[in-house]
């Protein structure tokens, strides 16, 4: 839950923003993945 809070503060954001709040493409897409999974974030296409 450590960048949680920071994609609360950004309400709606895409895979760039969430890169540059991680700080690398790969833990992003895991920490983007366990939020969906836990239900904390959803997707929109």
């Amino acid at each position: 839950m450590k960048y949680y809070e920071d994609f609360l503060k950004l309400e709606v954001f895409n895979f760039k923003d969430a890169q540059k709040v991680v700080g690398n493409i790969e833990n992003a897409k895991v920490l983007l993945n366990a939020y969906v999974k836990k239900g904390l974030v959803k997707r929109v296409r």
